[in-house]
């Protein structure tokens, strides 16, 4: 091959009628010495990472290292023990929670033909026999019913399923009036007492009052739900507690649902 210099710059290579021009342009000339570097670079890197890989190959088989390796073994046992532990307990948590929930839709549904009267004087009473106890206790909830809430359509025995006290029967020292315990009555019929709950209102001033018959947890809701906002605008309708804030009524049925509603009120 010949090499011809000319006054402008240019190589003249001549091997056949091949050409080339020499780079007058940095990028060019950057081109022609770093490419092949990075080049060879990449090149050699690779019997680097092959050694480094063939030593952690040998530092992990070497027996002097066997107790690190124990150690480590059973480190990740209990950082996997630990794992495994909590996630079951998440899951469980969330199981109980679920279920829990589920019980308590089940238990009020189970309230749906209930009310609760509230007032009713609990005289002392000799009368041991239960039975007898209860026909006393129907009749005087029937008259309080009839004659002071006064449904659209009066009731009698037959539209009552069963009435009973609830609660620990307590007499305050030097009283011979028990403190009166409330009454659970169930209906027959969800009209009878759907009638009674549109008309609760009339007990207005009387020392009675009907409200409906909420489960334990429910009726935790309905307290903390009074002691967050005015009693007045707090009420239950169908086991499931409202509350008015500012004109806007929010429902709750769970002790979380509660609080996440109320924790992002204005």
């Amino acid at each position: 091959m010949v090499l011809h210099h000319s006054p402008d710059g240019y190589v003249n290579k001549h091997r056949g009628t091949n050409k080339s021009r020499k780079s007058s342009s940095p990028v060019e000339s950057s081109r022609t010495i770093v490419e092949p570097a990075t080049l060879s670079s990449k090149v050699d890197i690779q019997p680097i990472v092959n050694d480094l890989m063939g030593n952690l190959s040998s530092v992990l088989s070497d027996p002097t290292h066997a107790g690190f390796l124990t150690s480590f073994e059973d480190l990740l046992k209990v950082q996997l023990s630990t794992l495994v532990d909590k996630t079951v307990q998440v899951c469980y948590d969330g199981l109980s929670e679920q279920f829990s929930l589920t019980l308590d839709v089940d238990r009020q549904n189970q309230r749906s033909l209930n009310v609760c009267l509230r007032g009713l004087p609990e005289e002392i009473t000799k009368n041991t026999n239960p039975h007898e106890r209860e026909i006393e206790l129907e009749s005087a909830v029937v008259n309080v019913i009839n004659n002071q809430v006064k449904p659209t359509t009066p009731i009698d025995s037959s539209h009552i399923v069963r009435v009973r006290r609830v609660g620990k029967f307590d007499v305050p020292k030097g009283s011979s009036v028990a403190r009166p315990r409330p009454v659970i009555v169930t209906f027959v019929k969800h009209t009878s007492r759907m009638d009674l709950m549109r008309n609760k209102k009339n007990l207005k001033g009387s020392g009675l009052m009907i409200t409906e018959d909420l489960t334990p947890m429910r009726r935790k809701i309905l307290h903390a739900a009074f002691e967050r906002f005015s009693p007045k605008q707090v009420w239950s309708a169908n086991g499931i507690i409202k509350f008015n804030h500012k004109g806007k009524i929010y429902s709750s049925s769970s002790m979380k649902e509660f609080e996440d509603v109320t924790s992002n009120l204005p």
